[in-house]
């Protein structure tokens, strides 16, 4: 068996990866977004993506150590990487607190009549999409609490087919949920050097 010494460059690694972070879909294209520009684009309506692919990330990881004498005892290590983070789902899907109802890109109201300017002029069109879910206030009246067959056909709410109730406008607003059509992937950037 023969033996070499330690070279003055122990070991040296590099990798290259590109990480590409696509829209969310849904099977049913019961997903929508809002922008200011278009209003709801509902997945297989009016949009092919909730929005565009983050195509540029770029992510090498690069790392070294050195053998400073060439005996083993000391070694200069370090390295560095960026890593993308992939959000978790739940933030576009359902975003609650106290205050305010359930929203979501699976709640945003496509479906709903849009009023301009108010729900009270009567200048109403149906919006683009098909959800006729939301986060919609409705007074202690518009709610059925007895149950009573002559409101709502006994349900505590309103259908999601009962378009006296399922409007929007500046008087009667509606929860809705917008992402950055250009949404970029958060990253990290990690660094270490050591002895």
């Amino acid at each position: 068996m023969k033996s070499r010494p330690f070279s003055a460059l122990e070991g040296f690694y590099e990798a290259f990866k590109s990480q590409m972070f696509c829209a969310i879909d849904e099977a049913n294209n019961l997903l929508a977004n809002w922008t200011p520009t278009d209003g709801f684009l509902q997945l297989g309506v009016n949009t092919k993506r909730m929005w565009n692919a983050d195509k540029n990330n770029f992510a090498p990881r690069l790392g070294f150590a050195w053998d400073i004498a060439g005996n083993g005892k000391t070694v200069v290590r370090g390295g560095g990487t960026v890593i993308y983070v992939t959000p978790t789902w739940w933030e576009f899907l359902s975003q609650q607190n106290q205050n305010d109802p359930v929203t979501g890109l699976g709640t945003n109201p496509s479906g709903f009549q849009i009023c301009t300017p108010t729900v009270a002029s009567g200048n109403c069109a149906p919006g683009p999409g098909t959800i006729a879910a939301s986060g919609l206030s409705l007074s202690p009246a518009q709610v059925n609490w007895n149950q009573s067959a002559a409101l709502y056909r006994g349900n505590i709410y309103p259908a999601s087919s009962d378009t006296t109730q399922l409007k929007c406008g500046t008087d009667k607003l509606c929860t809705a949920q917008a992402t950055n059509e250009n949404l970029r992937s958060a990253y990290v950037m990690q660094w270490s050097l050591g002895i």
